[in-house]
């Protein structure tokens, strides 16, 4: 009677096997359609020759790694537990064969982020560069202009004209010297404004895109490593005989 109730158990027990192998094979293929939705949506409409886009692609690549790996490893219990199932054996191996290139992908995304970064950077120090080159340029205009007015009045309206500093009419009746002078102190003090403002911007702007270049190369190491120790070893393990 204990062994026939033993039998019963391990009946059982491979049937429970059987079904929570079937289970986590699904669940697997569920995570990999998952992975590629989510990246597929964050990077598309692709623009291939675009750098803000390689690392937009790195960044989801890399970020959301963490969902085909969790399905690796749930399709690595699905075989251990399922042997005899060729349907999860065969899915195991197919991607087997795909997690190999999955490490050279990650390898991949390293130089796409180094060449992403520098691309990027170079961009905003030429888009600073020319606005601090055109807020020159349009100083030196305003300089001209107050230099040569004969009037307060010409003063006031030449800079309207430039869209420099408005001159109150308030101010009309001051000696012409001193409305220079105060003219030109404002578009001074304007200007280095602009530059100081510029430069923090750009500042800014480097630091983000070398942190996200940092966290996607260090995911994607991570990621690269991980698919090389998996594709070795984590595929091959010994099946259980129930």
């Amino acid at each position: 009677m204990a062994h026939v109730d033993q039998n019963s158990v391990e009946i059982r027990q491979t049937q429970l096997a059987k079904s929570a192998a079937v289970m986590l094979s699904d669940g697997a293929l569920a995570l990999f359609v998952t992975y590629a939705i989510v990246v597929a949506f964050d990077i598309l409409p692709p623009r291939l020759l675009d750098p803000a886009w390689m690392m937009k692609l790195a960044l989801s690549l890399s970020v959301n790694m963490a969902i085909p790996l969790a399905a690796i490893a749930f399709l690595q219990v699905a075989a251990w537990m399922g042997p005899k199932n060729y349907s999860i054996q065969a899915r195991r191996n197919i991607f087997g064969k795909i997690i190999r290139w999955a490490m050279l992908g990650f390898l991949l995304l390293l130089p796409l982020i180094g060449y992403s970064t520098w691309s990027n950077v170079k961009a905003i120090k030429i888009q600073n560069q020319t606005q601090k080159n055109n807020a020159k340029d349009a100083t030196n205009r305003f300089v001209e202009l107050i230099n040569t007015a004969t009037s307060p009045s010409e003063l006031q309206v030449g800079l309207a004209a430039l869209k420099g500093p408005n001159i109150p009419n308030e101010l009309l009746n001051q000696p012409l010297p001193l409305l220079k002078q105060q003219s030109l102190l404002i578009v001074n003090q304007a200007y280095k404004s602009f530059l100081l403002n510029t430069e923090n911007r750009a500042s800014a702007q480097s630091t983000a895109l070398y942190l996200q270049a940092l966290k996607a190369f260090i995911l994607s190491l991570i990621g690269a490593v991980t698919c090389a120790a998996l594709s070795r070893k984590g595929l091959n393990i010994e099946m259980p005989t129930w």
